[in-house]
């Protein structure tokens, strides 16, 4: 339950922010885009970032089961918004820094992937995020 004190996920602002990560990556390689160290290097460049960073910039607590659950409607609505742009692409998770399963999945039509398999999409779908958002 969230009390009225508690800070709320706004669309807007959510989007917002994606689009000033997308603008961040405009110039990056994803050469070694398959190396999770190259990967956890692109979120401390805020290339990429966690749901948690998404969370925190908000001022929502990241392992608050309520904040997550308001968060991932956001960003399919988002993802409803700018197909075939999949921008919450830019929004991985902590551990390998690379989108979760349920975005193969749902976004991708991805059941069971492997690792390659989803690092090749998610670096596919990074390059559709800079073609629509970057001026190159």
């Amino acid at each position: 339950m969230t009390s009225n004190n508690s800070p709320k996920l706004q669309y807007d602002k959510v989007y917002d922010y994606l689009l000033e990560i997308a603008s961040n990556g405009c110039s990056a390689s994803l050469v070694n885009i398959g190396d999770k160290a190259y990967r956890r290097q692109l979120n401390q460049q805020k290339i990429i970032v966690t749901y948690g960073d998404v969370l925190k910039k908000f001022e929502m607590i990241p392992n608050k089961i309520e904040h997550q659950q308001e968060l991932y409607p956001i960003l399919d609505k988002i993802n409803e918004d700018t197909f075939p742009i999949l921008l919450s692409v830019l929004v991985v998770n902590g551990s390998d820094f690379i989108p979760s399963k349920p975005f193969f999945k749902k976004w991708l039509k991805m059941d069971d992937p492997t690792d390659k398999e989803r690092v090749e999409a998610f670096k596919k779908e990074l390059m559709k995020v800079r073609e629509h958002f970057c001026d190159e």
